[in-house]
């Protein structure tokens, strides 16, 4: 899967990376979209080192769900955020962090 981590001198490179794995509270969703907002491009400016995944906001497909989730299912479209390493093929994220997304 590619991943957009931060390099040395403040720059961004697109690399391969793992799928991550997901915890029995968790879901992993395949992203369709992502935003760019603000605290992405400070981030990769000001705070993190080499070798960080950012990125907040996306929405995607939920491809897998944890064994203790129950009110999401795989198929499901949704939105939502975490605290960094968004921006990638998919993503890992507790069930309440984010939103259904309704059909048109």
């Amino acid at each position: 899967m590619k991943a957009v981590i931060t390099q040395a001198y403040k720059t961004v490179a697109v690399e391969d990376v793992p799928v991550p794995i997901i915890d029995d509270d968790e879901v992993l969703v395949k992203t369709t979209a992502i935003a760019q907002n603000p605290t992405d491009w400070k981030h990769v400016k000001y705070v993190t080192q080499p070798g960080t995944i950012v990125g907040v906001d996306y929405a995607g497909t939920v491809v897998k769900v944890g064994s203790a989730v129950t009110t999401i299912s795989t198929g499901d479209r949704v939105a939502g955020f975490v605290h960094g390493g968004q921006y990638k093929d998919s993503v890992t994220t507790k069930r309440n962090k984010q939103v259904e997304v309704l059909s048109e």
